[in-house]
Formats: structure tokens, sequence, C-alpha cells
């Protein structure tokens, strides 16, 4: 592991506190409320940097990379048909 893959699990970490203390809630629509409600101007701070998202859920200006893992194998874009 590089000092990379240890500062998302970190960054994650981060901005779920952040959530937590300024909604003063551990529901989850209150906080993805929340995370939605970021901007450049109020962005989640991390140590990879600040962060706020798009209306699709991904990072604005930032590089993502998003793989689902089924069986043991990963599963990249497109995803097959769910079966």
């Amino acid at each position: 592991m590089n000092a990379g893959d240890a500062a998302i699990p970190l960054a994650v970490c981060q901005g779920m506190e952040q959530a937590i203390r300024a909604t003063e809630n551990v529901d989850n629509e209150t906080l993805m409320e929340w995370l939605r409600a970021r901007t450049a101007d109020e962005p989640v701070k991390t140590v990879l940097g600040d962060f706020y998202w798009d209306e699709w859920g991904l990072p604005i200006d930032r590089p993502f990379l998003l793989v689902q893992w089924q069986n043991g194998e990963p599963i990249l874009y497109p995803k097959p048909d769910w079966r």
C-alpha cells in the first residue's frame, strides 16, 4: 500500500466527521444532504484537498476511480446487466 492508498480512507473519515459535526446527526439522508450541499466555497476539507460533488455525486476537479467487486472480481464500466 502506498501513501496515497492510505490517505483515501482517512479522507473519507474526515468528510464523514465534518458532516456529522455540522449536522449533529448520523442519519444517512441528513449526512448526504449536507455533503451534496458542499461547494467550492464550502468544501469538505481532507488530507487529499478540498472536495465537493456534481449532481451525479462525482467529485469536481478531482480524479476518481469507481470499481465494484462481485465474487472477488472487479466490475468496471460499462456495468453488465443485473440478472
